[in-house]
């Protein structure tokens, strides 16, 4: 089996407080994988920790089977990622944005620019500014900066957190086709687990630092059991 991202006994300590404690996680290439967890998990922590924002306290990353790490490794050009709320310059385009970031990047890449935009489907935005944008478009936006460098990881810490409906539905087709025409293994967190169900092939849950377990929506859905279900049923397991 082929893994894009595998973590072994890895724990973060933060303020002498243990944040991530011997997590173990295999996210298969080309799989989206879905990261569920409560605020305070430890979901975002751990994407900083892959996206070396963070420095792990102990134990080790393999990405697309590089291990020796840092931010200088160039497999980091391999991966994209939204963590947190995406920042950009208000007063600028989407385009302007990405040509900015390929100049602040060091990346010869602006000849992806107008296909990402396109892929996120925000090409026709044209001289319409950023402050402009709604928090669909933003999240789009993110997606194109994100997807900029043809990376073969995505790491999507709660895209459609905020979305109304109908940007969570896009926001699913988005990602659907950029697994599917890309083959691209995307890590995504959500707190709607709804969503999860409908986009992800495997499933990971976290708690308190600590993953419970990962398991294939296809072994969920063998239950009879929907993944709310499922996920209330481990963590009241939990707690007893």
């Amino acid at each position: 089996m082929d893994y894009a991202i595998e973590v072994h006994d890895l724990c973060k300590v933060i303020d002498n407080q243990p944040i991530l404690s011997n997590v173990n996680m295999k996210v298969k290439k080309g799989e989206i994988y879905g990261f569920l967890g409560a605020n305070g998990a430890g979901k975002t922590t751990l994407m900083k920790v892959l996206f070396r924002i963070l420095k792990p306290t102990s134990g080790t990353i393999k990405l697309l089977s590089q291990q020796e790490l840092d931010s200088s490794n160039n497999v980091f050009c391999k991966i994209g990622s939204i963590i947190e709320m995406p920042v950009f310059y208000l007063n600028l385009t989407a385009r302007q944005n990405l040509e900015l970031h390929c100049d602040y990047m060091g990346i010869d890449y602006k000849a992806n620019i107008e296909k990402c935009l396109q892929m996120a489907e925000i090409s026709d935005t044209g001289n319409k500014k950023v402050k402009n944008f709604s928090l669909g478009m933003k999240q789009r936006l993110a997606i194109a900066r994100a997807i900029l460098t043809d990376p073969e990881i995505l790491i999507l810490d709660e895209p459609i957190n905020g979305l109304d409906p109908k940007g969570i539905s896009d926001m699913r087709e988005l990602l659907i086709k950029i697994n599917k025409e890309r083959g691209t293994t995307i890590l995504i967190s959500s707190h709607i687990l709804s969503e999860m169900e409908k986009i992800a092939n495997t499933i990971g849950i976290i708690n308190n630092g600590i993953i419970l377990e990962e398991v294939s929506m296809s072994d969920i859905t063998a239950k009879n059991i929907n993944l709310e279900e499922y996920y209330l049923q481990l963590l009241e397991g939990v707690r007893k």
